[in-house]
């Protein structure tokens, strides 16, 4: 981990950006990611905006924990639709993405957006175990 001065400096040479806040405003800015960032963010209410329009302009592949809920509950999201930046049918359905319906683009931006949705999570949730059981990998833990 290292310390920054502020999210343009975080952001310098990060291939992977994660956001998980509770703000009103945009907490990065779109011009400071790389060109091959992606980017995830669990921000979920209608008032909150963790990505900024500029973020959305240059990002290559939108996808969803669940569209019909991202375009209903994600403030950022919901901005970008609003103002024409991006359009509903260009955010992928990650489910749609694991079957194969769907093909990610690798390159360029690309935006990950959750409002969180327990199926999904008990989902990977329970993969992640099986495949960490499968080959050995960690500790079981009694609770």
């Amino acid at each position: 981990m290292t310390v920054c001065g502020s999210p343009s400096e975080a952001l310098k040479g990060a291939d992977a950006v994660l956001t998980a806040t509770n703000s009103a405003t945009p907490v990065l800015n779109g011009d400071d990611l790389e060109e091959d960032a992606l980017v995830m963010s669990l921000g979920a209410l209608p008032t909150r905006r963790e990505l900024d329009l500029r973020t959305f302009e240059r990002t290559s592949f939108v996808c969803a924990d669940r569209r019909a809920s991202v375009v209903k509950e994600a403030g950022d999201v919901i901005e970008a639709l609003r103002r024409g930046v991006l359009r509903e049918d260009e955010i992928a359905e990650l489910p749609e993405v694991v079957r194969g319906s769907k093909e990610p683009v690798t390159s360029g931006i690309r935006v990950y957006k959750s409002v969180g949705f327990a199926a999904i999570d008990l989902f990977f949730s329970l993969r992640l175990y099986e495949m960490a059981r499968d080959r050995k990998v960690g500790r079981e833990v009694e609770l």
